[in-house]
């Protein structure tokens, strides 16, 4: 007998072709039906929503057919690498919260600006009435000062009394809050202020003749203003520049 070669059959893009006839279904196939049975079955979801609702209906339907094609369109018995076999170990998406002021975190921190300004300015009338006697041992100069602050304006009106020296007048204020610390319940206020010393000047005790040899005008003014233990605000340190210092 003579052996007769055979041709190794080698598997092309026609074989599903042939598949088809023998009534076989190729992977192709397989794909299209599970394709066309999911389009089919979303299509006929949708003509069964009511006519108002078919607008809201389409985003579903996109929202389907987007997750059908990052899933691969896999069928039956196919599987997809690119999904976790494991739910617990998919990726967690975290929100996360920011807080924003309320109403009374910023009221809060509008009224201790507030204080501050006011303790600022009556440290000035407690300076400017013991000034009219260079009282340096006045009580009411520690009413809205402390620390630094309250030591400087002693000695200054202590300097003043050993020279025979009072203060007339008073300045104009112009004061305004440059921070606050924190930012929320501030305990701390830093002021800046232009003040006019024009008619705030120094005279002898004895003659009343101006003992100033030159006349006042626009200082700058830095202060810082502290919120004390006893819930009351009082200014810590202070320092007057010279005149023309600020416009």
């Amino acid at each position: 007998m003579t052996n007769v070669a055979v041709p190794r059959h080698t598997p092309g893009k026609n074989d599903h072709v042939s598949a088809a006839h023998d009534g076989r279904e190729g992977p192709d196939s397989r794909r299209r039906r599970v394709v066309n049975g999911s389009m089919t079955s979303i299509s006929a979801a949708a003509k069964q929503l009511p006519r108002s609702r078919q607008g809201r209906g389409r985003v579903w339907i996109a929202a389907g057919l987007a997750l059908m094609a990052l899933s691969g369109c896999t069928g039956p018995g196919e599987s997809n690498s690119s999904l976790p076999s494991d739910p617990s170990t998919a990726p967690v998406e975290t929100l996360v919260l920011t807080s924003t002021p309320t109403t009374s975190t910023v009221a809060a921190a509008d009224k201790a600006e507030q204080d501050a300004l006011a303790a600022y300015r009556a440290m000035w009338q407690d300076f400017v009435a013991a000034g009219r006697t260079s009282d340096w041992q006045s009580p009411d100069l520690g009413r809205h000062a402390t620390g630094i602050a309250l030591q400087n304006m002693s000695r200054g009106l202590y300097t003043d009394h050993q020279n025979g020296v009072v203060t007339g007048g008073e300045p104009i204020l112009n004061p305004a809050v440059s921070s606050a610390e924190p930012a929320i319940n501030p305990t701390k206020v830093k002021v800046t202020d232009c003040g006019d010393s024009t008619n705030f000047l120094k005279y002898d005790a004895k003659t009343g003749q101006p003992t100033d040899d030159e006349p006042g005008g626009r200082q700058l003014i830095n202060a810082t203003v502290e919120l004390q233990s006893d819930h009351s605000w009082k200014v810590s340190d202070f320092g007057v520049h010279e005149v023309g210092s600020c416009g």
